[in-house]
């Protein structure tokens, strides 16, 4: 299944979308319950969860911001990059950085395999 750009319309929650990508999904969805359990903010599941799917970027990026004091904020960013999310705020990036953190972490790959 490939990643899909969230609309408005769409009421499935963030964590929920997009690629099944292993144990960063996992990881990602134990993070936000443990939270949540223990009554911590999650930002993506409040009041304001549809600033995460927005599909303007100004939206897109306050819900970026927004995201700076979760705490499942290292899980989503690397659930984000793994899965290649194209649509919505995770992990505290946007659409763009969630692209540049990819290729960073694809060139770091690269740079890795041809150290070996």
């Amino acid at each position: 299944m490939t990643a899909r750009k969230p609309g408005a319309h769409d009421s499935t929650p963030i964590w929920k979308r997009g690629n099944q990508h292993g144990a960063a999904r996992q990881n990602l969805e134990a993070a936000l319950a443990a939270a949540q359990a223990a009554g911590l903010i999650v930002p993506c599941r409040g009041p304001e969860a549809p600033a995460w799917t927005a599909d303007d970027t100004g939206t897109l990026e306050v819900a970026a911001l927004l995201c700076e004091d979760c705490p499942a904020l290292q899980e989503c960013r690397s659930y984000a990059v793994q899965a290649g999310e194209d649509g919505g705020a995770y992990g505290g990036l946007t659409p763009a950085g969630i692209k540049r953190a990819r290729r960073r972490a694809q060139e770091q790959r690269t740079r890795t395999v041809r150290a070996a």
